[in-house]
């Protein structure tokens, strides 16, 4: 195979005496060259494509709502994978799932307080807020 590339160059080179010339003439790039130049073009292609993915995420992905909690629990039905409540006061909440009271073992989320859940799928779920009974609170969630 090399052998026959070997001849059919130097035919044309033979045949077309001139371009044979010209294309002497033309400085040769080196692989080493050649591959800094194709990492180059994929480091810019990446950086757009992340560009590209940021502005598709913070563009209506992130959905936010605020409400008022008291000793009545209030529903939240969740049709994302993550979800950020914080606990903007006056008292301390409690979150449940499937649950519409706290039990011994449910911590409270305190005043000011954020809290991050990952359900690791987005399937259709529900999560309880409440407060301790008398008590009241505002609270933003985020979904995502």
């Amino acid at each position: 195979m090399d052998k026959s590339l070997s001849n059919i160059t130097q035919n044309l080179n033979n045949s077309f005496p001139e371009a044979a010339q010209k294309l002497a003439a033309i400085p040769k790039v080196t692989p080493e060259v050649m591959m800094i130049v194709y990492l180059d073009e994929i480091a810019g292609r990446l950086a757009e494509l992340q560009d590209a993915i940021a502005e598709i995420t913070a563009e209506g992905e992130v959905k936010g709502h605020t409400v008022a909690v008291s000793d009545r629990a209030i529903m939240i039905p969740i049709m994302a994978k993550h979800i950020s409540i914080r606990n903007n006061g006056d008292y301390s909440i409690y979150i449940n799932q499937d649950k519409t009271s706290p039990d011994s073992t449910t911590a409270p989320l305190r005043k000011n307080a954020t809290i991050n859940i990952d359900f690791m799928t987005k399937r259709p779920r529900f999560i309880y807020l409440l407060c301790a009974s008398g008590e009241t609170a505002t609270v933003d969630y985020f979904t995502w």
